[in-house]
């Protein structure tokens, strides 16, 4: 239990200011709690009082004061109640925001090898629901423990007051049902990780048949699916339902341990006030305040299952908030110039035991364009995603081409490379909010802005859009076409000014007048950037700087559009055959 407060500290902490309205609100509540009663057993006293002496004035004064005391004290509990409630929930939002954002800031930070070990549904779960078990078993404990602790306090306090033995005789129940809380507190912990796990399960199935459902309903999958998910939800359900059972278990035992006491002060307070030891209003007063702290003995129980809940949600979640939080944010690498030089590149996915890239050499200068392409299956994408510097490299060595020659491996890449891939994603929102999410000036339509549309042919699009930068997407882009969305990620890679840009089969959508139109200002707009275009339309590589061709992993020819026609012995043969292909298309 010190474990999950430790972790959760901080983001209490953030809340202080709200915890102590809380407190002091809750605080206030509690004490007043008792001087509700006390007023109402003065009252009734009064009353009876009348009852065996009407004509006496100063009972009725009496009478009426101890009732103003009893509406004035009720008013300032339920004044002190709601302040007690809004600090606290106050605080719980603060803190489940922060949750958030503090696992959505590690897991950006984890290494690429790392991430493909969660599904993207797994991962939602453990941060939309988990957390909020977890900041359950930390709202619970400040607004109700807290709350029973000064209630059972200052009620056992005054219940001393009106019959001590009473009150010692009443309060044998209360460790018992603290005690038989904790007991079931570790069961509860088991059973609630496993039904955390399971809904988890639930909602990473749900994420994937939705990504996908194009793909299942081709197939004819949809009835499978169907029955997968029954399959999960059940075991949802299950693993959900014996947690209920175990939790409504325990409070019916505590409840009848603590009513235990009830009983005995009937019995025992009656026989007092037959001989006329206490006053009726005394009993009333004694059996409001203890039912009262009775019910805050059940509160204990239900707390408790909360917190040990809570622990086991943060058994799955720990490893958002932990991991990541040392990883740099920011690129390693800043350079200064445009030029890239890699030496001696081979390179594996996670998992895979053979290179996919070997031995790859490769110079860029800013200003450049170099032109990659090869047979499917040879690398490209590969190289692309090595150039990232996400994944590490196998062997292999980065050189700065800024004047300081220190030389550093796959992560000096990290957020030095900007890259437009062959699957572009966008988000669901405008077109500016696309182009420029990656600043504070997302969606404001700057020159900049202007400038990376431009160069990716996107402007004559704009023109047509019905709110221009402002027009949305949809989900995923829905709402543009193939070629558009294409363009709109080519211009975000280009809005993000890095020095070294890679372009991975950008141009797959677009028609060959649109490309030869980015290449042509890609090059008279980028003269600071080394861009590294890998694809396999060879349209625009006579225009290149220079020309890679990759072959199983390696740099089977490299040089000059025309040297390559001359000499080449795999480029020319690619080259001339999309050639016929097009003229045969014309």
């Amino acid at each position: 239990m010190r474990h999950f407060f430790t972790v959760m500290w901080p983001f209490i902490r953030r809340s202080l200011n709200w915890v102590l309205v809380g407190a002091i609100g809750g605080f206030l509540m509690n004490v007043l709690a008792s001087a509700v009663p006390v007023a109402l057993g003065k009252a009734l006293d009064s009353a009876l009082a009348i009852e065996h002496a009407p004509g006496d004035p100063t009972l009725r004064v009496r009478l009426i004061h101890h009732l103003l005391l009893f509406a004035g004290a009720s008013a300032l509990y339920s004044a002190f109640r709601v302040a007690k409630r809004l600090g606290f929930r106050y605080m719980d939002n603060r803190m489940k925001r922060h949750l958030r954002e503090a696992a959505l800031s590690s897991v950006m930070r984890w290494p690429m090898p790392q991430l493909h070990t969660l599904r993207p549904g797994d991962l939602m779960s453990r941060m939309v629901g988990d957390m909020d078990v977890m900041s359950q078993g930390v709202r619970g404990p400040f607004t109700e423990m807290f709350d029973t602790a000064v209630m059972m306090a200052v009620a056992f306090g005054v219940l001393a007051y009106y019959n001590l033995n009473l009150t010692l005789l009443v309060a044998i129940p209360v460790p018992l049902v603290a005690l038989l809380a904790v007991a079931a507190g570790r069961a509860v912990q088991r059973r609630s990780l496993t039904a955390r796990m399971a809904t988890g399960n639930v909602v990473a199935h749900l994420q994937e048949a939705i990504s996908g459902i194009r793909v299942l309903r081709l197939l004819g999958c949809e009835e499978e699916q169907a029955r997968r998910l029954e399959s999960l939800t059940r075991t949802e359900v299950d693993r959900n339902l014996s947690v209920l059972r175990l939790r409504a278990g325990v409070l019916p035992a505590c409840s009848a341990l603590a009513y235990l006491g009830t009983a005995a002060v009937i019995w025992i307070g009656g026989g007092a006030v037959c001989r006329g030891e206490m006053s009726v209003g005394d009993l009333v007063a004694y059996l409001v305040l203890f039912e009262r702290a009775v019910r805050r003995t059940l509160v204990i129980a239900r707390e408790l299952n909360n917190i040990h809940a809570g622990r086991g949600a943060l058994t799955r979640t720990e490893s958002l908030l932990e991991e990541g939080r040392d990883l740099p944010v920011h690129p390693t690498l800043s350079p200064s110039s445009g030029d890239l030089r890699i030496r001696g590149l081979t390179f594996a996915f996670p998992g895979t035991p053979e290179p996919i890239l070997q031995g790859i050499d490769l110079t860029a200068h800013a200003g450049q364009i170099i032109a990659i392409t090869g047979p499917v299956g040879s690398g490209k994408t590969a190289l692309a995603r090595a150039l990232l510097g996400f994944y590490p490299w196998m062997e292999g060595r980065l050189e700065r081409g800024d004047g300081d020659l220190g030389v550093c491996g796959a992560e000096g890449l990290i957020g030095a490379v900007a890259y437009c891939p062959q699957d572009t994603f966008l988000f669901s929102g405008t077109v500016g909010e696309n182009i420029a999410f990656s600043d504070g000036t997302r969606g404001e339509v700057s020159e900049r802005m202007q400038r990376a549309a431009y160069i990716a042919a996107l402007n004559e699009d704009l023109a047509g859009f019905p709110e221009g930068f402002q027009t949305p997407v949809g989900e995923g882009g829905v709402r543009v076409s193939g070629g558009q969305r294409g363009r709109i990620a080519l211009a975000r890679a280009i809005y993000a000014g890095r020095k070294w840009l890679v372009l991975d089969d950008p141009f797959a959508a677009v028609d060959l007048t649109t490309e030869e139109q980015i290449h042509r200002r890609l090059r008279a707009h980028l003269e600071d950037t080394a861009v590294l275009l890998l694809s396999h339309r060879l349209a625009a590589f006579p225009e290149a700087d220079r020309v890679l061709v990759l072959d199983r992993g390696r740099v089977v020819e490299q040089g000059a559009h025309a040297q390559l026609m001359r000499t080449g012995k795999v480029y020319p043969l690619i080259y001339r055959a999309q050639l016929r292909v097009e003229r045969g298309a014309g």
